[in-house]
């Protein structure tokens, strides 16, 4: 029963936090600490946001890397601490930055931007990057975060 138990709760883990990053990966090395994660817009959304993982530790992220394909031009978007990870519990912190080189193919836009920060993350947090919208949107966002553990 126990076994069983343990089992529902893994899968029901798994599902919640795949809900809202449909990829992830994470490389640490020593101090060193980088995380991909992508995720598909849902149909019909004012926002496009991607959650990673909790982070082990204290971690001061440096550099940021994202690419976007979209229906519109975000008027918004932002680095930001999350309490939660499904992303909703968005607090205290953001860091804006310019979604750069727009490209537009087949109706769709596409957007990429690097940038260097120095925004440091308590354990337990979650880091997520937003794209906010005025209307209505479909796309993808993929997105890569380095830092050090502190």
């Amino acid at each position: 029963m126990k076994l069983l138990l343990r089992a529902l709760a893994g899968a029901l883990f798994a599902c919640a936090f795949t809900a809202n990053t449909a990829f992830a990966q994470v490389a640490i090395s020593g101090n060193y600490y980088e995380e991909y994660a992508k995720v598909t817009c849902t149909s019909n959304s004012l926002s496009c946001f991607v959650v990673f993982t909790a982070l082990p530790q204290n971690t001061l992220i440096t550099d940021v890397s994202c690419q976007a394909g979209i229906q519109q031009i975000p008027y918004l978007s932002y680095l930001a601490v999350s309490d939660v990870a499904n992303g909703s519990g968005i607090t205290r912190r953001l860091n804006h930055f310019p979604m750069t080189q727009m490209i537009l193919l087949n109706g769709n836009y596409s957007f990429e931007t690097v940038f260097q920060t120095k925004f440091l993350f308590g354990a337990g947090k979650w880091p997520i990057i937003v794209l906010q919208f005025n209307a209505a949107n479909n796309g993808f966002l993929h997105c890569k975060i380095v830092g050090t553990l502190q």
